[in-house]
């Protein structure tokens, strides 16, 4: 759903991005995929299950993006997006300034 809007919104990124080795060529013992990856702008964009959603963990893995790759994160859950889709691609526009 949050990918067809960003698509009609004529913003190109990818689904389940892999990010498979760190910024110095190691592999990466994470094993990290991205929901969503907007290239042109380094942002991740992740879509969080309010039930298996793991605070610590999502935070460990938005800062090792960050320091390793200079991606940034947005979080949205699921009951966010089916509530405003609309309000959702509006942020993820306003990050990509």
């Amino acid at each position: 759903m949050l990918l067809n809007a960003l698509g009609s919104a004529g913003i190109q990124c990818f689904s389940e991005h892999p990010l498979p080795f760190t910024q110095a060529g190691e592999l990466n013992p994470k094993g990290c995929r991205m929901d969503i990856f907007i290239p042109h702008a380094d942002l991740c964009v992740e879509v969080d299950d309010q039930k298996l959603h793991d605070v610590d963990r999502d935070a460990q893995r938005d800062q090792m993006l960050q320091h390793e790759f200079h991606i940034e994160t947005l979080r949205f859950t699921t009951e966010e997006i089916r509530r405003d889709l609309a309000g959702c691609v509006a942020r993820i526009k306003k990050a990509l300034k």
